[in-house]
């Protein structure tokens, strides 16, 4: 029996955290949630930001009726404005974890990189990890870089499942590429770089600034488009902006249009980060067929291949040759086999390993499965 085939009143339930509206409005979380829902399961979102930290009340309350609890991002759940109440929103944290894990709850938490980005404190974020990868009843990981780390640093090697992330621009709008340009104000002649995603210190656009400046070229263009995550760094941003007449800034939240038009009208994408894990802006690049240029980490290792994208060893200097590479390159048949390298991952497939992944939690706890549904089998663990 599949789950579609199963009464809607034994659908095993599943609460994604966070999801919140407009964590749900995102493409990644929002999809999923489809997705799972479209596979049989019903799934609990939340009313508001609030009501993404976990509840000890809610968790008594919904036990038995919500049978999965689904971790993707956990950092807002214990980093506060200091190390003393950081220090004591994670003990209450940990306390309701174990009270989920107590009254039944299964807990799956997907992974999405081995430390949070900016590490406000990075003996609290350790702990947390490492009690995270070790009360888990399976960790989702979206590259295999992933599971190493899970191995070697979190000790944690059963129930791990390695589920590339899937495309999911077939869900966005594709404008022409010639009206996109028009629109941005191209004359057809310019070879154009472009960054996008919230401008934070790991992704490395200053030293893109720099390394951008030092390639010669006066068709070139580098658009740089979205917010900053404090003053400090855009107005680090600005004055390296300003030394280059070529590059232009897009310092605020991109609507969707607006970014579909820019990854329409781009012909590369330049993602130098310093750090990385698996990567939705990745995926999305490709999927708008730009090659990408990137440095030889995570999953941009492991997906991005030498007919789609370029790859050079972290640095500037290693950064600033990627560029002045790509300007000798075929980046129209390099975005061909962008685009059909998205394809490769389907955002299908993901949901289907990620529902994997619940029936072998399912698998695990008796108490859960005999009073709901098996999802359909799949998927792999290590």
């Amino acid at each position: 029996m599949t789950s579609r085939e199963t009464n809607l009143t034994t659908r095993t339930t599943v609460r994604f955290l966070p999801a919140s509206p407009d964590v749900v409005k995102g493409h990644y979380i929002g999809n999923l949630v489809r997705g799972v829902e479209e596979e049989g399961f019903a799934v609990v979102t939340s009313a508001s930001e609030r009501e993404d930290l976990l509840d000890r009340q809610w968790l008594v309350t919904n036990a038995g009726k919500v049978h999965l609890l689904h971790f993707h991002w956990t950092q807002y759940q214990y980093d506060r404005e200091d190390t003393f109440q950081s220090c004591k929103a994670l003990m209450k944290y940990f306390a309701k974890l174990v009270v989920a894990r107590r009254l039944g709850y299964g807990i799956v938490w997907t992974m999405h990189n081995y430390m949070p980005h900016e590490q406000t404190r990075p003996l609290l974020h350790r702990i947390e990890r490492f009690f995270m990868a070790q009360w888990a009843d399976a960790v989702i990981v979206h590259v295999t870089p992933g599971r190493d780390l899970l191995r070697q640093r979190l000790l944690r090697t059963r129930g791990v499942f390695v589920s590339p992330h899937g495309d999911f621009t077939p869900f966005m709008e594709h404008p022409a590429r010639a009206e996109s340009r028009r629109l941005l104000g191209l004359n057809g002649h310019e070879t154009v770089f472009l960054f996008f995603g919230q401008i934070r210190p790991y992704k490395g656009v200053p030293e893109l600034l720099r390394a951008f400046n030092r390639v010669r070229g006066d068709n070139l263009r580098l658009f740089v488009a979205g917010s900053p995550l404090n003053e400090t760094l855009q107005r680090e941003v600005e004055a390296l902006a300003a030394l280059d007449p070529r590059v232009r800034l897009m310092l605020y939240h991109i609507p969707e249009h607006d970014l579909c038009v820019l990854l329409s009208a781009a012909d590369a994408a330049t993602l130098p980060y310093r750090d990385i894990l698996g990567s939705g802006v990745l995926m999305t690049a490709l999927g708008f067929g730009l090659p990408v240029i990137a440095p030889r980490i995570g999953s941009f290792s492991e997906v991005v291949t030498p007919e789609c994208g370029i790859l050079y060893d972290p640095g500037e200097e290693g950064l600033e040759s990627a560029l002045e590479y790509a300007m000798r390159s075929d980046l129209r048949a390099m975005g061909t086999a962008a685009l059909a390298r998205a394809r490769e991952f389907s955002w299908t497939e993901m949901v289907r390993q990620t529902c994997a992944v619940y029936a072998y939690v399912l698998a695990h706890k008796p108490e859960i499965s005999q009073t709901t549904i098996s999802p359909r089998p799949g998927g792999d663990a290590t």
